[in-house]
Order: C-alpha cells, then sequence, then structure tokens
C-alpha cells in the first residue's frame, strides 16, 4: 500500500512542499512535487505534523485526531471557524457572543486554547479562515506535548505557506445582510532554483448581522517567505497584520427566546446597545518562523518561534444587568473596555527515528517557552446600584431615551504569565505490528508570581491487525491553571484542574485510502474544580469534579473521483458528578447529547454538465443545557446547507446557501440573560479568477 499525504488541496493546486508517504507501515520523506487538478482523497488526510510535533501516520496514533483541509473549507465556503469545525465529531461551535471563536470539545470547553501552527495562540477572538491551509484538531488531553490546557482537547490552525509553483487568485463573493468580500493569494518563486519562495493573503470582508445595528469589517493581511538555505536547512517566516471593527450583536434573555414571556417572543434580530456605541475594534500583529535542520537521516532539529501583539477597544458596550418584573425591561450596564496584550511562544526539539534493541524509535525531546503579558483598563457604572442601569424595552425599544449614567473611574487590569515545559515521547514500533507510544511533559508556570508545576503523562498501544485498519488504545492526562484570582479560605491559589482520559478506538484507511474513519469510546474525568468554599464565603475549594463519556465516529469517503462524502456522529455524557453548589447530575452548558453532521458533494467531470459541482449538508443537534445550574435547555435542532459551483478554465463560480430551510434555532447560551439566536438562512455568490 502507498498513500501520499495530499492534506489541504484546492481545485486548481497541491500543496508544494516536502511531505511524507506512508510505505510498509513506514513514514518516509519525499522530494517536493506538484499536482494539477483534484486530488482523489481532497478531503482525507494521513498526517497532522503540526498538531503531533512529529511524523507518525495518523493511523498508528493511539489518540483520535482529524483534519479539516481547505478543500473542505472552500466547498462548505466557510468563513468562520465555527463553520468549519462542525465537521468534526464531538466539538460543539458556537457560544454567546457573534464574532468569538466558541467551542467545546467532548462536553467541555476549549476555545482559548487554540494553537496557531503548533504554539500557544488563541485568545478567543475570530480567526481568519482563508488564511488557512487546514484545522487540525486533537481529541483528549495534549498537555503531555503542549502543556497547560483544557481536557477535551485542542484546534491547531494551520497557516497558508509558500510554494513552488507560481499563482495567483482573485475572488470576490457577496450574499445576504450586505456581504461583501476580496480575497487575494498570490504566491510565485522569488529565486531560480525555488530556493526563496514567496506568498502573499489579503481578506478584505464588509457584513451586516441579521440583527440591527449590529455590523463588521475586517482587513487580513498575511505575507510569508520560505527560504531553502542549504539542502537540509529550512526556514519559513509567517505574519499577520489583522484589523477587526464590530457593532456587537449581544445576546437576549432566556424568557422570549427558548423560554415563555408574557409579552410575546422577543423579536430575534433586536438589538440591545444603543445606536453608534457598542462598538469593539480589534487588531493584531504577529511574526514567526519554522525552522528545520536535517542533521542526517535520523535526526532533525526543529523551532517554532513566535510574537504576538492584540489591542481590544470596546466603548460603550451595553450588557444584560437583569430582566425586569414585568419581562420587556432589560437593564443594562455600560461597560468600557481597553486592553493589550503581547505573546511570545518558542518550541525547540530534535525528532530521532533510530533502531535500537531491533525496534524502531520514533522520538521528539523538546522545550517550549510561553510568555503572555496583559495591561487593560476597565470602566462601567456602581453594579450595586440598581438605579444606575439603563432600561430599554425589548418590544418597543426607544433608544437614547434613557440618560447615560455617570461611569466609575477606570480600573486596571494586569496579567504576567510564565510557562516553560520539557518533554518527551516516543512512538516505537514492536512485533506482530504493534506500536507503543509512551511520554510525559513537566511544565513549570507563574502567574502573577505564583509558581505552580505539574507533570502529565501519556501512553498507549495500537495494533494494526491489517494493512488498512488498526485498533488503539489510550491513557493520558491534562493540567489547567485556574489564575489567582480564586483563592482558599488561607488566602493561597487554587491548584490547577487535573484531567484523566481513558480512550479506545478504531482506525481505518480503506479503499486504497479513499475512506478514512475512526471509532473511539472514551471516558474523561475533569478534576479539582474550584467550587465556592460554603465555610468560607468568598474562598473556593477544589470539591468539583466533572466527567464526559462518549462515542464518536468521523468518516471521510472519496466514493468515486466525483463524488465525496463527510460523515460525523458523537454521542456525549457530561454532567457534573461533584459540587457543592450544583447539582450532581446536571449537564455540562452547550453541550448535546447527540450531534451529527454529512456534507456529500458531487463534482460533474464530463458530459454536458462537466464542471458543474452540487454539494448538500446537513448536521443536527439534540436539547442542550442553558445554564448551570441547569435552570432550561436550548431546543434541538436540525440545519440544511446547499452549494452550487461550476469551473471552466480560469474561472469558478459557486453559491452556498446556509440554514436552507431558515429554521429558527439558538447557538449557545451563558445564562438566563444570555443567549444568542443562531443565524437564518443565508445566500452567498462568489467567483474566483486562477492565473
Amino acid at each position: 500500500m502507498s498513500a501520499l499525504s495530499l492534506t489541504g488541496l484546492d481545485a486548481t493546486r497541491a500543496a508544494a512542499e516536502t511531505d511524507l508517504a506512508e510505505v510498509g507501515g513506514e513514514v518516509v520523506s519525499l522530494d517536493r512535487f506538484e499536482v494539477e487538478g483534484r486530488s482523489d482523497q481532497p478531503y482525507g488526510a494521513s498526517l497532522a505534523a503540526s498538531a503531533q510535533k512529529g511524523s507518525v501516520a495518523l493511523i498508528d496514533t493511539p489518540q483520535s485526531v482529524q483534519v479539516i483541509p481547505e478543500a473542505l473549507i472552500e466547498d462548505q465556503g466557510a468563513r468562520t471557524l465555527a463553520d468549519a469545525l462542525r465537521n468534526v465529531a464531538g466539538v460543539m461551535p458556537g457560544g454567546y457572543y457573534e464574532n468569538w471563536d466558541y467551542y467545546r470539545i467532548r462536553g467541555f470547553d476549549a476555545a482559548f486554547a487554540t494553537f496557531v501552527d503548533g504554539l500557544r495562540g488563541g485568545n478567543g477572538m475570530s480567526d481568519e479562515l482563508f488564511a488557512l491551509e487546514q484545522v487540525e484538531i486533537l481529541k483528549g488531553p495534549a498537555s503531555s506535548l503542549f502543556g497547560q490546557g483544557p481536557l477535551g482537547g485542542l484546534v491547531n490552525l494551520v497557516s497558508k505557506r509558500p510554494r513552488a509553483k507560481p499563482f495567483l487568485e482573485l475572488g470576490y463573493t457577496a450574499g445576504s445582510e450586505a456581504f461583501s468580500e476580496v480575497t487575494i493569494d498570490a504566491n510565485r518563486p522569488l529565486l531560480s532554483g525555488e530556493r526563496l519562495l514567496g506568498r502573499f493573503t489579503a481578506v478584505f470582508r464588509n457584513k451586516n448581522s441579521f440583527v440591527d445595528q449590529a455590523d463588521s469589517q475586517r482587513l487580513h493581511l498575511a505575507p510569508s517567505l520560505s527560504w531553502r538555505i542549504s539542502d537540509s536547512t529550512t526556514i519559513t517566516v509567517l505574519g499577520k497584520l489583522s484589523e477587526y471593527d464590530i457593532t456587537h450583536a449581544m445576546p437576549l434573555p432566556a424568557k422570549g427566546t427558548v423560554l415563555p414571556n408574557p409579552n410575546g417572543p422577543i423579536p430575534l434580530n433586536r438589538f440591545v446597545g444603543e445606536p453608534g456605541t457598542s462598538r469593539g475594534e480589534e487588531s493584531s500583529r504577529a511574526f514567526g518562523y519554522e525552522l528545520a535542520h536535517r542533521f542526517s537521516d535520523v535526526l532533525t532539529l526543529r523551532q517554532n518561534l513566535r510574537y504576538d501583539h492584540y489591542e481590544q477597544r470596546w466603548t460603550l458596550m451595553f450588557y444584560p444587568g437583569y430582566l425586569g418584573d414585568d419581562g420587556r425591561t432589560l437593564y443594562r450596564y455600560p461597560y468600557n473596555y481597553w486592553q493589550t496584550w503581547h505573546d511570545f511562544a518558542v518550541d525547540t526539539r530534535l525528532e530521532a527515528d533510530v533502531r535500537a534493541g531491533g525496534l524502531r524509535h520514533q522520538v521528539a525531546a523538546g522545550i517550549d517557552v510561553f510568555r503572555k503579558d496583559l495591561s487593560g483598563l476597565g470602566q462601567t457604572i456602581d453594579l450595586s446600584d440598581l438605579s444606575a442601569y439603563v432600561p430599554l424595552d425589548l418590544y418597543a425599544p426607544a433608544y437614547g431615551a434613557a440618560p447615560l449614567p455617570e461611569l466609575q473611574p477606570p480600573y486596571s487590569v494586569a496579567e504576567d504569565g510564565r510557562t516553560a515545559g520539557f518533554y518527551l515521547h516516543d512512538h516505537v514500533t514492536l512485533p506482530a505490528n504493534v506500536t507503543a507510544t509512551v511520554g510525559g511533559r513537566y511544565d513549570f508556570t507563574k502567574q502573577d508570581g505564583v509558581k505552580q508545576e505539574a507533570f502529565t503523562p501519556r501512553a498507549g498501544v495500537t495494533w494494526r491487525f491489517r494493512p488498512d485498519a488498526s485498533l488503539y488504545a489510550t491513557y493520558s492526562e491534562s493540567f489547567d491553571p485556574q489564575g489567582t484570582r480564586m483563592t482558599t479560605a488561607s488566602g493561597t491559589p487554587v491548584d490547577p484542574e487535573r484531567g484523566r482520559n481513558w480512550e479506545a478506538g478504531l482506525k481505518t484507511t480503506a479503499a486504497d485510502g479513499r475512506l478514512t474513519a475512526t471509532a473511539a469510546v472514551y471516558q474523561l474525568t475533569r478534576q479539582n474544580v474550584a467550587t465556592a468554599d460554603p465555610l468560607h464565603p468568598g474562598s473556593y475549594t477544589l470539591a468539583g469534579e466533572q466527567r464526559s463519556r462518549g462515542f464518536e465516529f468521523d468518516g471521510r469517503f472519496a466514493v468515486t473521483p466525483s463524488w465525496d462524502l463527510v460523515l460525523a456522529y458523537a454521542y456525549t455524557d457530561a454532567v457534573i458528578t461533584a459540587d457543592n453548589t450544583l447539582p450532581v447530575g446536571d449537564r455540562t452548558q452547550n453541550v448535546p447529547r447527540h450531534s451529527g453532521s454529512v456534507w456529500s458533494n458531487y463534482t460533474f467531470r464530463r458530459g454536458a454538465l462537466e464542471g458543474f459541482g452540487v454539494g448538500i449538508g446537513a448536521r443536527c443537534y439534540s436539547d442542550q443545557a442553558g445554564d448551570l445550574p441547569n435552570t432550561f435547555t436550548l431546543p434541538a435542532y436540525a440545519l440544511a446547507e446547499l452549494a452550487l459551483s461550476y469551473a471552466a478554465g480560469p474561472v469558478r463560480v459557486q453559491v452556498n446557501v446556509t440554514n436552507l430551510f431558515d429554521r429558527t434555532y439558538y447557538a449557545g447560551a451563558y445564562n438566563a440573560l444570555y443567549v444568542l439566536p443562531g443565524q437564518p438562512r443565508t445566500i452567498r455568490a462568489g467567483v474566483t479568477w486562477s492565473f
């Protein structure tokens, strides 16, 4: 069996980097290559190197790892990370604010653990999907490789990189809610011999929200350079500049949306801010590089580094404070917030592929360092003074009728975080087609002067019982510091959360690699959850525990060279198992017990309809708990989508319709005042010119 890794292909080109192939169960290096046209497995993937810190084939990895390639993102017309993540079982995108990347993995929040090119970098701000080659999802704890993070898993975003073949793509898309978007993707060799390559991607997007008064504008620029210094040394430099201006569409109360209200349903397009306010400005700058030096056929040094600078400026955001007894008057508090933070991350590792004692060892050993400095100013009213809240009639709003209260003097916010971790992992090939993965990581963290340490192990075994199928079982742990604001009765910050994961599964790459699938069962236990101390008000104890059990199936099938199919299903039972204040048995928020999606794309390759493509999809979710403790639920829903395309020569035209039947649904909730209505039917049409 021989299967090339052709992840992230689009309709006109394939990756032109040094790639890997799986030959006889081993992963070997391939020379640079070019492929014209669409791959026979455009949605498939055999590797997720950035997210795994190595080149072990996915079928031999004792963990559920999924890859969303560029081809699938393009076919679905996805614009947000939530759009892409809907293709993965056990990942529930959506939250209680628009324009933020909220998602949960296997029942637990994971949005603030997003990685970019293998380095910590997520902060909840919306990432630009057009600038990505693929999205990688690791399910279950990843602390043994990446350090502190949530128990459910992590998402790694892989930026577009220079390619050997020159191309230029220009795109324009327009659609519902005054949507307008211009995209540029330009790539070319800058020196002969493909030693220096350059790429530049750009997006300008303007759109309104379905909520009155709300809109957003984004400018995103991403230049990159790849320099092959020698036959054994390469460096890729990645940059980013992003400006994002938003008038926020705030959530609505549960009463009048998912709960009855004597005044009737609240219009879902209701704006609860004040016209001309509720404005957010976000900007980010990033610079980094990926360096690889091959000492020999068995030893390679890699170093990834990135510096990020973020700024947020929120002006007169009107947040829900409380709902009046009449059920129609929402009392809001205005809020100003300005913050700046700097992130610095560097990961340095050695990768060795050696034979010792008659066994093959694929070893990764390294150290990574992360530093975060944040400073900010906040300003709001005296929240204890109910008369200072600004009323708004949700059914007959009279904006500007109530005078704005005097805001309190600004207060300052500062955070200083440091993390250093040492990790060692060995993937050992044993007799009888068995491989074992063992390793661990030791972390030192320091936040606002408070030091904490943790060791997180990982052990797993994989049996490839046939060349295209394997069984695996694994155990792994996580840790996640809870900050310095929650303290025990003695005044010391609470210890980090700890997590344990038991998992087993089946993987296959059958039908000559055209079918890739993973089925997994797991149990996650989240421990050391901080809960209110009943004996010492204002203090916390670590009496909380939560558990998630489930089954997942992810499948990609290139049925024919023209027909691609993506399937996902998850059963997730995530509940409170111990707590001082929350009822045992309550479900974790925004997590459906049953969820699933299907996407089918067919492209006509001959005959009168040659060049036409049709994509249809659906996603379904059972009801979800809207808050903790559970007092209301978000109803179950099912959504359909449609894509139509036509490609002729250098031109491709595409129409995408989401929420095809215009269903009413709710994307997420935080509490009884924060329920976010879902996006109604959206139609977008675009054209792309390729040169």
